[in-house]
Order: structure tokens, then sequence, then C-alpha cells
């Protein structure tokens, strides 16, 4: 499998996209200020695709790496904020009481890959 059947990649760049366009429509403005709706559709769009990103296991081990780096990355262009993902999620099958930061579910994701992955490789040797 290729990294371009990999769907991760196109879910960091849909939200790497939103990420720009919500810091575009945010440019400048206070803290205090009330958020226009066009920074409401702006969040809620990128919240939406954090949540994609959270909930899609990388198919590839390239994707799971990309996956780790776009949210360092990010982690760290936001000053630690990591502004664009939801402070807390949880999980369809549990319920409020057992929510998680969403950094649980990346590295939730990336693990599950890394071993659906070693599982495949023990497989084939």
């Amino acid at each position: 499998m290729s990294s371009t059947d990999d769907p991760i990649f196109g879910l960091i760049e849909r939200h790497r996209s939103l990420a720009a366009n919500f810091a575009a429509i945010n440019q400048g403005k206070e803290d205090a200020e009330k958020k226009s709706e066009a920074e409401e559709q702006a969040d809620s769009e990128m919240t939406d695709a954090a949540v994609e990103l959270c909930d899609t296991p990388p198919a590839t081990i390239g994707g799971a790496v990309a996956l780790a780096r776009y949210v360092i990355d990010h982690i760290d262009a936001s000053g630690g904020v990591a502004w664009g993902f939801p402070d807390y999620l949880v999980n369809d099958d549990e319920s409020d009481e057992n929510s998680r930061s969403y950094e649980y579910f990346i590295l939730k994701a990336i693990a599950d890959t890394l071993d659906r992955l070693a599982a495949e490789q023990q497989r084939a040797a």
C-alpha cells in the first residue's frame, strides 16, 4: 500500500487548510472580541476535521509518522495550545465520564496502526 492510499494525508491537509483559514479570519483580533459568524463557521469546520483525524487510524507507517509530526508541529506553531482540536473527546462506546484529550485519540490511532502493521509483518515472516 502506498502513501497515496492512506486517507490520513488528505485529512491532515484538510485540517491544515482549515487552520490557515481560521488564522486568517482571526488575524489581529483580540481574544475578548465576540466571534464573527465566519469565525464560528471556520472554528466548527476545523474542529470537525480534527475529530476526523482522531477517529481515523493511518493506513501506513508513513501516515502514522505524518500524523504524529503534524500534531507536534501544530502544537509548536500554536504556542502549546493546539487550537483547532477539541479539548476532550468521548469514545462512542463509552460514557462522558471517560472523556480523553485529543492527544489520547491521536496516540491510540498511531498505536493501532503500528500494532496492525507489526502483526501483518509477523504473519508474512
